[in-house]
């Protein structure tokens, strides 16, 4: 993803002016952890980052996928990338269990689940579920340009009881598929005219609601792809002025399934970020973040009160109903977590309760940070807090 983004007033002065508001609202932290009585301190946690470290004999972690409550999904590895790897899950507070090596990996909302993908299968990839009780189920296949084809899990639900697959690679090859714990699977519909290759980006919380993109070819642009229930026709995907959108993507999903992201192309600018809220679609305000180009957002906190999403080579950045989009680092460190405001956090992911976020950064390139709950009187005093801050910005 590339960035063309250039401060009006230059990346040095507007980088510092970021920090000293960051260092600002940490000391307002500090003096409010003063201040805050026992049941409003109660309602918070302690904000803290958290390296993990890889399995013995690798020397780097990459995170996949994170729950409801935190707990990451992560593969351990050396040299340039994963390949085949062993399959760490992570909790907060440095709890680990270690499951079969494969190729990539994804986590139940409740984090019951892990969804591993291994190669070598007669059909394909082979996706296995394994549950914290020591059991496991592999997944079935699906019928795909006449043959039957085994795929990856993407993505699973709250309790791991729906799962899409992808089989194939590339875009002129690669379909996503759905699967439920009574044993059917459903191949997505085609779009009008029919498709080739889709994609899935994001599911809700209770897999009900599937969003990603599709083609007829790999000639053409793609489109924003929203699939509902499992059912024999897509969702029509609308921009800002009430026009379908032939050239996008949605690319994440709140936990709710009440707010779809991704971006398009508007025909002024490169990939304007959109929100689509109950079916009304919005720019998505991403202030002093808005210049750069192809910002995808990534993924969302139940309620999609919390955004993450990419900046390319920049890391990454968060935004939330309060705070507006900031830098990941700024973010962090605007509610009290010690980092290094220079450090990038790419591949970002975020919880469903919105308090804590895993991605590439620091030695390892596995960290997990989470952040306070707010309590009544931080928030309120917070709140003005920023707002001062964004006035003078």
């Amino acid at each position: 993803m590339r960035s063309d983004h250039q401060d009006r007033t230059g990346p040095s002065a507007n980088r510092a002016k970021t920090s000293a508001r960051v260092r600002a609202a940490v000391g307002v932290l500090v003096v409010l952890a003063g201040l805050t009585t026992p049941t409003t301190s109660a309602l918070a946690q302690t904000p803290m980052i958290e390296f993990i470290q890889p399995s013995a004999g690798f020397t780097f972690v990459s995170i996949r996928d994170i729950a409801d409550d935190g707990t990451v999904v992560a593969l351990s590895y050396s040299g340039s990338g994963p390949g085949t790897s062993p399959v760490l899950r992570y909790s907060p507070g440095g709890n680990r269990v270690l499951y079969p090596s494969g190729t990539d990996a994804r986590i139940s909302g409740n984090a019951q689940v892990i969804g591993i993908k291994t190669l070598g299968g007669p059909n394909g990839p082979i996706a296995t579920l394994h549950y914290t009780n020591g059991s496991q189920r592999v997944l079935p296949g699906v019928v795909y340009q006449g043959q039957l084809r085994t795929g990856g899990v993407s993505h699973l639900n709250i309790d791991g009881t729906v799962a899409m697959l992808g089989v194939g690679t590339g875009v002129s090859n690669e379909s996503a598929y759905r699967w439920t714990l009574d044993g059917n699977t459903t191949s997505l519909p085609p779009i009008p005219g029919g498709s080739t290759w889709n994609r899935a980006y994001g599911m809700s919380s209770d897999g009900s609601i599937v969003v990603g993109e599709q083609a007829p070819n790999s000639s053409v642009p793609a489109v924003p792809m929203s699939w509902t229930g499992g059912g024999s026709t897509l969702d029509t995907v609308l921009d800002p002025n009430g026009q379908a959108i032939f050239n996008g993507r949605l690319t994440a999903i709140s936990g709710d399934g009440t707010k779809k992201y991704g971006v398009y192309n508007s025909g002024q600018f490169a990939s304007p970020a959109i929100m689509i809220t109950n079916g009304v679609t919005t720019p998505l305000e991403l202030g002093d973040l808005a210049g750069f180009t192809e910002l995808f957002p990534s993924g969302a906190s139940y309620d999609g009160s919390v955004l993450v999403g990419s900046l390319g080579a920049q890391g990454s950045w968060v935004w939330t109903e309060s705070t507006g989009a900031m830098r990941a680092a700024d973010f962090f460190a605007y509610h009290g977590v010690d980092v290094n405001l220079e450090s990038f956090f790419t591949g970002l992911v975020v919880s469903g309760d919105g308090l804590h976020f895993a991605g590439r950064s620091g030695p390892t390139g596995g960290a997990l940070v989470t952040i306070p709950m707010p309590g009544t009187l931080v928030s309120l005093i917070l709140g003005g807090t920023l707002a001062t801050t964004r006035r003078r910005r």
